[in-house]
């Protein structure tokens, strides 16, 4: 049987954060393995311990003292082995004043794990468009700030009959973001995502040269605002996200 393989991460998760976003890309396991050996190899090849998107974007930690070409020249090739070995990419931002117009249905109680279902809809989004039956293993990063809650909301989810059917879910597991390369593209989107929604708030709409290019045809971009909650539920209403209520 076919199998896929999903990693998310987070980004905004601090007290003082307008807004939560969650991203993450689906990659065939054969591709996932082939992205993890090419991003390894990036990564020794200039003499860094992982990679992790602030850290580039600021020249801090391993990037201390690098120019900006420098950094540049590196998160370009990142985004090129994104676009090289993800099947698609999902994004989505909750802001947290506007939480609470979404009703809970009994699934989520904060903006995170409702972020996380928007996650698991865009695989099975993905899944129904590409007439994809096989299994799902979903990863996301150990250690981080919300991982007993997405644990938590995982076996909710999951041990749900109909939805494990139609998020193919086969296995979930937290993982070293350091030594996963898959996490660390997450971390690219996540961090780019959350960027772009906070320069947005000071009305910089245009997005970065960047982000347009680590976005190109394969990413399911969401931003929950009290507009995009109330097209959310619009789209309920009619009947378009059946697993939703």
């Amino acid at each position: 049987m076919a199998e896929m393989e999903a990693y998310f991460d987070e980004s905004g998760t601090h007290d003082s954060s307008p807004f939560l976003c969650v991203a993450g890309y689906l990659f065939e396991k054969d591709n996932a393995t082939a992205l993890d050996v090419a991003w390894r190899r990036m990564l020794e090849e200039k003499g860094l311990p992982f990679f992790r998107m602030s850290d580039c974007a600021h020249s801090t930690g391993p990037f201390k003292g690098w120019s900006k070409d420098d950094t540049a020249n590196l998160e370009i090739k990142a985004i090129e082995l994104v676009k090289a070995f993800a099947a698609h990419g999902f994004s989505a931002s909750v802001v947290m004043d506007d939480f609470h117009l979404i009703p809970n249905l009994g699934l989520f109680d904060s903006a995170y794990s409702f972020a996380c279902l928007q996650m698991f809809l865009g695989v099975k989004w993905w899944s129904d468009a590409n007439d994809f039956h096989g299994e799902v293993s979903y990863f996301f990063e150990r250690g981080a700030e919300h991982q007993s809650e997405a644990n938590a909301f995982m076996g909710k989810v999951f041990t749900h009959p109909q939805m494990k059917i139609d998020f193919r879910y086969s296995s979930h597991k937290f993982v070293d973001k350091a030594s996963a390369g898959q996490l660390q593209c997450a971390d690219l989107l996540a961090w780019h995502s959350f960027t772009y929604n906070r320069r947005e708030r000071t009305g910089q709409r245009e997005k970065r040269k960047d982000f347009r290019s680590l976005l190109g045809k394969r990413v399911k971009f969401n931003h929950y605002d009290k507009e995009g909650i109330e097209k959310w539920l619009a789209h309920r209403k009619k009947g378009l996200c059946k697993l939703c209520g």
